[in-house]
């Protein structure tokens, strides 16, 4: 909290809280174009956030870490944008679709992933639509429950 303190009061005294903010994201200017949306800019802070920290292990150049490594890069990241692409809107959040996007995530790496009925119709949309997402994506079934799962895999 204390960090977000400072920040605010450092985005009071700014001149131009939006360059700020866009420092703090580790947004260049030069990378925003006139079709670039606020969700984009989001992700790219996000993405970025998380790029920092696997980088304090790894200890590489930033800026050429930050040019060379996108979410497309990485498959979960391509995964995550896709279902924000795809999955159906509702009219409310459901609370599982982030933990179905979590397990949805991990499905490059297992050998089958059980998901909700709206997250499995976005991953089957997203491999028609974003090509080479099929490559990534391995089994991926729906469950509308435990018990569905637990015999899916007596099946197996």
């Amino acid at each position: 909290m204390s960090i977000v303190a400072e920040r605010g009061r450092t985005l009071a005294g700014s001149n131009n809280p939006v360059l700020q903010m866009l420092a703090w994201s580790d947004v260049d200017l030069e990378e925003i174009g006139p079709e670039t949306t606020i969700s984009e800019i989001g992700d790219w802070a996000v993405f970025r956030t998380k790029l920092k920290l696997i980088n304090r292990g790894l200890d590489l150049p930033w800026q050429e870490l930050k040019r060379s490594v996108s979410q497309s890069r990485i498959p979960s990241g391509m995964i995550d944008r896709a279902l924000k692409l795809y999955r159906p809107r509702s009219a409310e959040w459901k609370g599982s679709d982030l933990i179905d996007t979590h397990l949805a995530c991990l499905a490059p790496y297992c050998d089958i992933t059980f998901v909700d009925k709206r997250t499995h119709e976005a991953l089957q949309l997203a491999r028609k639509k974003i090509d080479k997402f099929d490559a990534i994506l391995r089994r991926t079934e729906k469950a509308k429950n435990t018990r569905v799962i637990i015999e899916q895999l007596r099946k197996q």
